[in-house]
């Protein structure tokens, strides 16, 4: 029926095998764990941070290899805006460390649109002129919010449409 994974990389599969739109019983289906052998047992980060968790805490989780841990931290940042507003600066030193995976980069770049808001234009049309791998999200979170998108971002979006990568235009 579904299937869903964890941080530390399990797999849980759920089946309504043998059920029917009418009561079976209680011996309908089952719901099964699929675990690497090799994997190693990784404690799942809590979706919430706790009291004492300063935001910083929360930037160095964007750069998980997990998606469900750059998930998890990039929701409990939004959820403080306060705190993240002034991890501005971690997320800013994070996005140019190149040697990140490019998932992580693109969590780091969509959480900084999120939490500045307006203000990330700035950083945001930077990081479209000079940097490829980042320069299709950059241009797409610049689009998203076109009210709130500088007078000076138009040339930008319009260059774009020239761009030789398909996926920028």
């Amino acid at each position: 029926t579904t299937l869903q994974a964890d941080a530390a990389g399990n797999i849980y599969i759920a089946s309504w095998k043998g059920g029917e739109y009418t009561y079976k019983g209680e011996d309908v289906g089952y719901i099964a764990l699929v675990r690497s052998p090799a994997a190693q047992k990784a404690a799942a980060p809590s979706p919430f941070p706790s009291a004492t968790a300063p935001a910083t805490e929360w930037v160095r989780q964007l750069a998980a290899p997990s998606h469900s841990r750059r998930l998890a931290a990039q929701r409990a940042l939004l959820r403080q805006p306060a705190d993240a507003l002034a991890a501005a600066g971690a997320l800013r030193d994070l996005l140019q460390t190149t040697d990140l995976a490019q998932p992580a980069r693109l969590a780091v770049l969509a959480t900084l649109a999120q939490v500045l808001g307006p203000d990330a234009h700035g950083d945001l049309t930077r990081v479209a002129a000079t940097d490829p791998q980042l320069k299709e999200a950059a241009i797409r979170l610049i689009g998203d919010r076109p009210a709130d998108a500088p007078a000076g971002s138009t040339p930008l979006l319009v260059a774009a449409l020239q761009d030789p990568n398909d996926h920028v235009k």
